[in-house]
């Protein structure tokens, strides 16, 4: 599935080289990854201290980390933030993901801000 997924995004983003992992795995020797992304339960609501990630995991350097959790104490986005990434929870998503089911099923466009403000209040999906 993950060799899908890479050609269906190379399909779809000529000229960007993408590789696939899937931890615990470790990365190839010299491989950095530019975006690292959680898209599993944990380190969400449900699982807010367990963590996706190999033990003794190093964040890489210049890279943009995203968790598609969207609980304000998720501890992986703090990690990501304090090891100087740009990190983003998952709230813009499920925002998103929100306004355009509204679209869909009632035909009627709404605010993606207003929604966002009226869910998570002054928060942002990208910290402080």
């Amino acid at each position: 599935r993950q060799e899908s997924l890479r050609s269906q995004l190379t399909a779809h983003l000529p000229g960007l080289k993408i590789e696939v992992s899937a931890p615990p795995a470790p990365l190839p020797s010299g491989f950095t990854p530019a975006v690292l992304v959680n898209c599993t339960p944990l380190g969400g609501p449900n699982h807010p201290r367990e963590s996706p990630l190999p033990p003794k995991f190093t964040w890489p350097s210049d890279a943009v980390y995203v968790d598609l959790n969207y609980n304000e104490d998720n501890a992986l986005v703090r990690q990501a933030r304090e090891a100087g990434l740009a990190a983003l929870d998952g709230s813009a998503m499920l925002v998103g993901q929100a306004v355009r089911s509204f679209a869909i099923w009632t035909g009627r466009e709404t605010s993606f801000p207003e929604v966002y403000r009226e869910v998570f209040g002054e928060r942002t999906p990208i910290g402080e």
